[in-house]
């Protein structure tokens, strides 16, 4: 009767557990340690407006345990989108063994210009580093909201950059993909609609062809797609509603990758209320992405103790 749980209660108790579970175990697997790696590095890559910084402020929020909104990482409003300028890191609470790597968006038509990509995967692109468009008069001409976003940026704000100590090397590549789409909300969408999508699986075969990097996909703002996500009592409800779930076998169609490894997310847009269910949300989220790598390290450690490159 009167003690019965409501669902954002439920939410709330789960997303308390899962971060308590972080930050005690951490997420420094065997085969981790087996590695060397102390400290895991996830890059946010997706094009702009893929809700990468979203992604990276809702994380930061839902690994805190208060009721304060993390809106750390920093977009610039720029001609009708939000753009992230240069490159920053973000160290999620201590012992949780996890440091995100947000950047500015993708332009699938170009990718990135010069060596912008490789520095980050191998961890030479400092905090603040930015990436040297094209200005020739054809690309202004042809993408006047890319010209725009190539405003210089001199120095990044001034909060303090990553504690994390053990290297900057990306051990996963996260790519965003944002179900507020045109494409994402029709349900009979078509493969020519997946355009895009097929660009961002060249890259993410790429990646993991020349640098042995483990990858995965989140389908950012997935509470567009019907309001009985945010209505949801867990991560696993959120995933089996058939307008998700739909989404979701699109999106992996047009990659090529299985559909477990296509992540809904859930960020947390508004900045005066906090939400259970996108705490449990995302800190699930990142549960699913450490156990993705960890099955990614367990087979590297295995070819590495045989021999094999």
């Amino acid at each position: 009767m009167g003690g019965e749980l409501t669902k954002a209660d439920i939410a709330k108790r789960e997303a308390g557990r899962l971060r308590k579970e972080f930050l005690v175990k951490s997420f420094k697997t065997t085969s981790m340690i087996k590695l060397g790696i102390s400290t895991f590095n996830i890059l946010i890559l997706g094009e702009v407006a893929s809700g990468k910084s979203s992604a990276v402020n809702t994380f930061l929020t839902a690994m805190h345990d208060n009721d304060e909104v993390y809106l750390t990482a920093l977009s610039l409003s720029l001609t009708d989108a939000n753009v992230t300028p240069f490159y920053k890191s973000y160290y999620l609470p201590e012992k949780s063994g996890i440091t995100l790597f947000d950047t500015w968006g993708i332009y699938l038509d170009q990718n990135y210009l010069d060596d912008s990509l490789i520095r980050m995967l191998d961890g030479t692109m400092p905090d603040g580093g930015t990436e040297q468009r094209s200005s020739s008069p054809q690309d202004k001409e042809t993408s006047p909201q890319r010209a725009e976003a190539s405003i210089t940026i001199e120095q990044p704000p001034s909060y303090s950059s990553s504690e994390a100590s053990c290297g900057r090397e990306i051990h996963m590549v996260v790519f965003c993909v944002s179900a507020a789409k045109a494409w994402a909300q029709a349900a009979d969408a078509q493969q020519s609609d997946f355009e895009e999508l097929g660009k961002m699986a060249a890259m993410i075969k790429e990646i993991h062809e020349k640098k042995g990097i483990c990858s995965a996909i989140l389908m950012t703002c997935t509470d567009t797609l019907s309001p009985r996500v945010l209505e949801s009592e867990s991560p696993e409800e959120i995933r089996d509603l058939p307008e998700v779930s739909k989404r979701l076998e699109n999106v992996a169609r047009a990659t090529g990758v299985q559909k477990k490894i296509v992540i809904p997310m859930i960020a947390q847009t508004n900045e005066y209320k906090r939400t259970p269910i996108v705490d449990y949300n995302a800190i699930f989220v990142l549960k699913t992405l450490m156990r993705i790598a960890e099955g990614y390290m367990e087979q590297k450690v295995l070819r590495r103790n045989l021999g094999i490159k």
